[in-house]
């Protein structure tokens, strides 16, 4: 039985330690991509063409289609798991404000 477990437990941090090194290395490269930056967007869009527009992640490279030329920098899964804005790739204001909170 402990050998299970142990086995388990060896799995289960095998899994951690690769999910968190996803992480560090998608928010290594979006700094150096980016910056530390405050994202500054309002939430209202800006000025943008009616054309549907081919856009590409650039942390991830996942390619897709946008409904006008306005598009993102980062797909919405980038932005979530390094905590930027998808729109033009800066530091979330809430995550700094934990930061400056935690310093």
């Amino acid at each position: 039985m402990k050998k299970k477990y142990k086995i388990l437990l060896l799995i289960l941090m095998v899994i951690l330690i690769i999910c968190l090194g996803y992480r560090l290395i998608f928010t290594i490269k979006a700094n150096i991509l980016f910056g530390a930056n405050i994202c500054t967007c309002t939430g209202t869009g800006g000025p943008a063409g009616d054309a549907i527009t081919p856009w590409k992640c650039n942390l991830c490279g996942n390619e897709g289609m946008h409904a006008n030329t306005a598009v993102s920098k980062l797909c919405d899964r980038c932005a979530l798991i390094t905590g930027r804005c998808a729109r033009c790739g800066h530091i979330k204001n809430y995550i700094y404000k934990e930061l400056r909170r935690s310093l």
